[in-house]
């Protein structure tokens, strides 16, 4: 006999992301009747976007139409006084049910579990119930307590296809172009896939050639080949533990060696076709990590003494004035500061070496720099004034304290030139009156600029917490990667501040795994401008950002609204959650002088106005894969907006406007007359509000201003459709 279970959830909501950790499951209580009640077991522990399965055992054998409870909240309340002797309720808040097959003498319940990270570390309960006319004279049996912590789990080892459908792929040439393939340790390498390249057949004409945009269309995985674990860190989309030697997806990579030793960093580049069927291909190149082979001295500012030599922990030196002049002295050194420890910064720090290391030693919480009452300028100046390479400040917290104006000033001069700069595991830290930009890039002949797990927390300052302006006229400037961490803070300016400011950077930029949070006042989180000097801007992937805080989301343009003066060629969001984006504004995603605009596996949800807004007439958009929710209502704008003269391809995306009756509801404005000019196939829509004439309109042809119902869409668009409720869970928080 095959019955059902009714399970209910509620969870309770978690205010922030919490660390890593593990899903649990325990039971409390007993259940009823004496001596053997129903018991609950789970085969697999809760961890964010799994499924766990929930075991009911022992149900009594003439047991009907079982239920369980699933709730918020724990209590005790007999059931005596219904007649089920002995009997308890154990929790409280129940609010949703979900069936649930089951078997003589118990069942089971997969249930799926949130993929949103605010929901790491939430504890749900679970109680089962059911009729039994032998329990007792109300005939009710119930189990014991169950409670149950969602953990973040760990990204699996075999990571989801990331590339486009593309048929007539008959071979792919993988090639890694990597920014150095030696170094002393830690060694920050940074690679790309765009140099790759794929032989295609086009199946609409037969004609045989190299497929056209490989930089996105080609699904790629790296693996650093190191093994050790050591550069684990948090995704803040999924809420899972990601390990960049082996988790990073997309035609852009970088990665740490902390070890000495030689290792092979491979790609491997695939391909798949409507048929499922995977064209693949790997190379890799050799990298060779040395131990770091210059001087060291330490640093304690507490017990240390200028007296000493350094060379030792047990004889550290300890002013700032021995700290800054030993790291500035000269090439080949490092600096060791004591964990624990804070060294007040009096003086200015201009270093122009190479192979600059700053790093703590000993126990305890990271060593602090912090800026003293008379300091002003940049507490960390990087500049060129003569050719250096190889600059690295790992587990340091800077604070400004607003007496500082930056934290780090990076100056590439026209010549000579500045190479792998690297920030691991900094915090960088300021606020008014005195800050500005938290940390500041500019110039030319600035390159392979790193920053790795490393938090902005730009306070009440004004400016950006990242800001950089390239000329990249005589030497582009290439690799800037913003790898983990987070940006939270300042700006005092809607309207031009901004958490990152990218301007100039040529080719290869890389902003990963990057957890944005809450601003004063600031415009967009990422906005990135071509420099406007004739120059483009090519192959850029923001990847497994949390992309919220600011008044807008992303924006790529070159401050002028004029592709001639240079345009963004290959610029790809993927695995990313644009949401909650302010009232002034409210934009997903906006931007001018873009070419090939990649949205994939991506999520946007409670901005105010359109997740996409590109005003530039000659983009070609490239959407699938992606979720888009909105129930703002007020702002007569559609979810997605597409103008005259642009292209795209919309392929398997899911597009809800709940916004309430009276409000804007439209789920795409477009010209009909350039239908043509679009692919829309196998995407589902849903506008549960919108009724007009009586028929459900979701969407607006801007050539002749009327709405047009499912069966008009279908009829510029066979392919596309359903017209369904997905069913989200809790959409406004990103539970899908």
């Amino acid at each position: 006999m095959r019955r059902h279970l009714l399970l209910l959830l509620v969870v309770a909501p978690m205010a922030a992301l919490l660390p890593a950790q593990a899903g649990t499951f325990t039971t409390s209580g007993v259940g009823c009747p004496a001596p053997a009640p129903p018991q609950l077991s789970v085969t697999n522990l809760p961890t964010l976007g799994g499924t766990t399965t929930i075991t009911v055992n022992g149900l009594p054998l003439d047991a009907v139409l079982p239920i369980a409870w699933i709730g918020g909240a724990t209590t005790s309340a007999s059931l005596s006084g219904i007649g089920a002797t002995g009997c308890f309720q154990m929790i409280g808040n129940i609010i949703k049910s979900i069936n649930v097959n089951t078997s003589t003498g118990g069942g089971t319940a997969a249930l799926a579990l949130p993929v949103s990270s605010a929901f790491v570390g939430a504890t749900f309960y679970v109680q089962a119930a059911a009729l039994s006319p032998s329990s007792n004279s109300f005939g009710l049996t119930v189990s014991d307590r169950g409670s149950l912590t969602i953990g973040s789990g760990v990204t699996p080892s075999v990571l989801p296809y990331g590339g486009a459908v593309v048929d007539g792929v008959s071979g792919i040439t993988p090639v890694i172009t990597i920014s150095r393939t030696s170094g002393e340790v830690p060694c920050v390498v940074q690679a790309t896939a765009a140099a790759s390249s794929a032989t295609w057949t086009d199946p609409t004409t037969g004609v045989a050639g190299p497929l056209p945009n490989p930089y996105d269309q080609i699904h790629y995985t790296w693996d650093f080949g190191d093994g050790a674990a050591t550069e684990v860190l948090m995704h803040p989309v999924s809420g899972m533990t990601v390990d960049a030697d082996r988790h990073q997806t997309g035609p852009q990579a970088t990665f740490i060696y902390r070890r000495p030793g030689t290792y092979t960093a491979r790609l491997t580049a695939s391909i798949k076709d409507q048929f499922g069927v995977v064209t693949q291909a790997t190379t890799g190149v050799i990298i060779t990590v040395s131990d770091f082979g210059g001087q060291t001295r330490y640093f304690d500012p507490v017990n240390g003494s200028d007296l000493n030599d350094g060379l030792s922990s047990a004889t550290p030196m300890q002013s700032w004035a021995a700290y800054s002049g030993w790291v500035t002295g000269g090439d080949h050194r490092r600096a060791l500061l004591k964990r624990g420890t804070t060294l007040v910064q009096t003086g200015g720090f201009s270093n122009d070496c190479s192979h600059t290391r700053v790093e703590p030693y000993g126990a305890g919480a990271p060593p602090t720099i912090q800026a003293s009452a008379g300091f002003t300028g940049a507490m960390v100046a990087a500049t060129s004034a003569q050719f250096f390479e190889d600059q690295l400040y790992s587990g340091v917290r800077f604070l400004g304290m607003g007496y500082a104006e930056r934290v780090v000033l990076v100056v590439g001069q026209a010549s000579p030139a500045a190479w792998d700069l690297v920030f691991m595991h900094c915090t960088f830290q300021n606020s008014q009156p005195n800050g500005l930009n938290l940390v500041t890039m500019t110039g030319d002949h600035l390159s392979r600029l790193t920053f790795w797990d490393c938090e902005f927390d730009h306070g009440d300052a004004g400016g950006h917490a990242l800001y950089s302006f390239m000329n990249g006229v005589t030497q582009p400037a290439e690799y800037l990667s913003v790898v983990g961490g987070s940006i939270t803070g300042g700006g005092n300016s809607a309207g031009y501040d901004h958490h990152i400011y990218s301007s100039g950077w040529r080719n290869y930029d890389l902003f990963r795994w990057v957890d944005f949070g809450p601003s004063v006042s600031k415009n967009f989180c990422i906005n990135m401008n071509c420099a406007a000097n004739g120059q483009d801007t090519d192959f850029m992937l923001i990847d497994g950002c949390d992309v919220t805080g600011c008044t807008n989301g992303i924006d790529a343009s070159n401050g002028q609204n004029n592709p001639a003066l240079g345009q963004f060629n290959h610029f790809i969001i993927q695995n990313t959650a644009v949401h909650h984006c302010g009232a002034m504004q409210g934009y997903g995603l906006m931007g001018y002088a873009v070419n090939r605009y990649v949205v994939r596996d991506s999520f946007f949800y409670a901005n105010p106005r359109s997740d996409l807004r590109i005003s530039d007439p000659g983009v070609n958009y490239q959407v699938y894969r992606s979720t888009f929710w909105r129930s703002e209502g007020g702002l007569s704008t559609s979810g997605v907006r597409l103008r005259s003269g642009q292209s795209g391809y919309f392929v398997d995306n899911i597009f809800e406007n709940a916004s309430n009756p009276g409000h804007s509801q439209r789920v795409i404005d477009i010209g009909s007359t350039e239908a043509s000019n679009y692919t829309f196939a196998g995407n589902q829509y849903w506008s549960p509000y919108l009724y007009s004439s009586g028929q459900v309109r979701p969407f607006k042809d801007r050539d002749s201003s009327q709405h047009l119902t499912m069966g008009q869409w279908l009829a510029l668009f066979p392919g596309d459709g359903p017209y369904a409720d997905p069913g989200f869970v809790n959409p406004a928080s990103g539970v899908f």
